[in-house]
């Protein structure tokens, strides 16, 4: 069996490689490095080619590209889809995200969705939050006391790697979270600790987060979509806990303790 990789250098997909090297799985890693481009159809069949399954993680923020990589991967003879969206609440990211789903869950193929809450690691790898932290020391977001049951990224990839490789998962929407909801002062100030550096987390408003937004020279797309995002992370919306990785992986979710504990060299 060869399983295809999207997304293989990037938050989930290289730890979705390690995760089925581990396993013994032949592993087929596709990421613009290696030659896939997904704004270029021409591309992808030279990876689809004798893949099994794949796991797919889209970058574009375009819905219809998936199902049409979906339908591709099938006319190849590819069985087996585990596609990575996201737990999302509010209507618009909702729509967005379904109609991308639909693209796996009509292809044809056996289909398995995730959607995992926010990633711990997004603290220390999304520019969004590295780059102000580093300028400033500050991290100003308008999530308020809000809380996010933030998920391992490593976790992700063991489900995905385990839907991928087991049969039971398939035709499954499988929700995602981490064994506690943190707010993000409290993940921040964890973060500080272990990194040794002066940081701090300060509550604003919607209005001033856009602002700095534009002041950095963000797009207005982007600006909507980031103060969309962490407003629904301000009212909790993200703090509902599941039992799906203890389910698949027969253990509990690694917690925020066990990442920071890392970065602290503990």
């Amino acid at each position: 069996m060869t399983y295809l990789v999207l997304g293989a250098t990037g938050k989930t997909g290289r730890h979705v490689v390690s995760s089925l090297t581990d396993r013994g799985a032949e592993v087929r890693p596709a990421s613009r490095a290696t030659g896939f481009d997904w704004t270029d159809a021409s591309t992808w069949d030279g990876f689809l080619k004798g893949a099994d399954a794949a796991y797919i993680v889209e970058t574009t923020e375009d819905p219809v590209l998936v199902g049409d990589f979906a339908r591709r991967a099938v006319a190849a003879g590819v069985g087996r889809l585990v596609l990575l969206s996201a737990r999302l609440t509010h209507p618009r990211q909702v729509e967005l995200i379904e109609e991308r789903e639909r693209g796996v869950v009509e292809s044809g193929a056996e289909w398995t969705v995730l959607r995992p809450a926010w990633f711990t690691q997004n603290l220390a790898e999304l520019p969004w939050f590295t780059e102000p932290m580093d300028a400033t020391g500050v991290l100003a977001l308008p999530t308020g006391d809000g809380r996010e049951a933030f998920i391992d990224t490593r976790d992700i990839a063991a489900v995905a790697a385990a839907a991928l490789v087991e049969d039971g998962h398939t035709g499954k929407i499988l929700e995602l979270s981490g064994p506690r909801a943190l707010t993000f002062g409290e993940l921040l100030g964890g973060y500080a600790e272990a990194t040794g550096r002066e940081l701090r987390y300060e509550a604003v408003s919607a209005e001033e987060y856009a602002a700095s937004l534009r002041a950095a020279g963000l797009s207005e797309e982007e600006v909507e979509l980031m103060t969309l995002l962490l407003g629904e992370l301000r009212q909790s919306k993200g703090a509902v806990l599941t039992t799906t990785v203890r389910d698949v992986l027969g253990r509990e979710p690694l917690d925020a303790r066990v990442w920071l504990g890392e970065v602290a060299g503990r």
